[in-house]
């Protein structure tokens, strides 16, 4: 269970990105909107396809699995500060991508260390303790990111 702590806040992270992302780009940028939106996002998730089957077989020929978790936590804690900077809506879309790309990067790794650390007849447990963690997290994250949007955080309309 406890190799799930940074999953989790992981989640947390990106349930509380998914909330404030389409309400910075509709209220803080100018030009911004829910198709722009919608396009950065699809155009997102159709970038990191082929980054993940590239982020598994390095993981397999490095055998370096944490390494690979590491890197996807720092990456996208790097590019989260550079997209708080960021008021371009084409910057903006860039460092998204960016951002799906390395997410994806803990995947296969996850999915190794989980396999390592139960037996065979554990396994399914072993995932569905991290899934129903991580979907805490993610739960967590979206009604964080109701209760800012509700209260009005001043913080999200600069």
């Amino acid at each position: 269970m406890r190799l799930f702590t940074g999953f989790v806040f992981h989640k947390i992270s990106f349930g509380l990105l998914s909330v404030l992302l389409p309400l910075y780009i509709t209220q803080a940028i100018s030009g911004g909107n829910l198709p722009v939106w919608g396009l950065i996002a699809s155009v997102a998730t159709f970038v990191a396809i082929p980054f993940s089957f590239l982020w598994g077989y390095l993981c397999d020929a490095t055998q370096r699995y944490r390494f690979f978790i590491l890197l996807s936590f720092a990456a996208v804690t790097s590019l989260l500060y550079l997209f708080s900077l960021t008021t371009d809506l084409l910057l903006l879309g860039i460092v998204y991508v960016f951002i799906v790309v390395f997410q994806v990067a803990y995947e296969p790794s996850k999915n190794v260390l989980i396999a390592e650390n139960y037996s065979h007849r554990d396994w399914k447990r072993g995932f569905a303790s991290y899934s129903a963690l991580t979907q805490v997290g993610w739960v967590a994250g979206l009604f964080l990111g109701f209760l800012l949007t509700l209260w009005g955080s001043p913080a999200l309309l600069c």
